[in-house]
C-alpha cells in the first residue's frame, strides 16, 4: 500500500508474483492480482498458502505470460 501512496499506483490493476505464501497474502491484502510460482521455493511454500492466488504458474516464464495476457485485458 506504500507504493500506492508514494507512487500513485493503481493496485487493482497491479500484479504480485512470488514463490512464497506471504507473497500471495501481501498481494491479496494490497488488492492486487496474485500469481504463485511453484518453481524454486514455491514447492515447499505451496502447502502454506492460506488464500487462493489468482493463478498458479509452474515457472516464472509462465507467470509472465499470464500477467501479460491479463494486463492487456485490463488496458484494452
Amino acid at each position: 500500500k506504500k507504493a500506492h501512496r508514494d507512487l500513485d499506483i493503481d493496485l487493482s490493476s497491479s500484479f504480485m508474483v512470488g514463490d512464497k505464501a506471504t507473497d500471495v497474502e501481501a498481494g491479496k491484502y494490497a488488492g492486487t492480482k496474485t500469481v504463485f510460482v511453484t518453481s524454486g521455493r514455491g514447492k515447499e511454500e505451496k502447502e502454506k498458502i492460506k488464500e487462493d492466488p489468482d493463478y498458479i504458474a509452474d515457472n516464472l516464464l509462465e507467470a509472465v505470460k499470464w500477467v501479460l495476457k491479463h494486463e492487456k485485458i485490463h488496458t484494452s
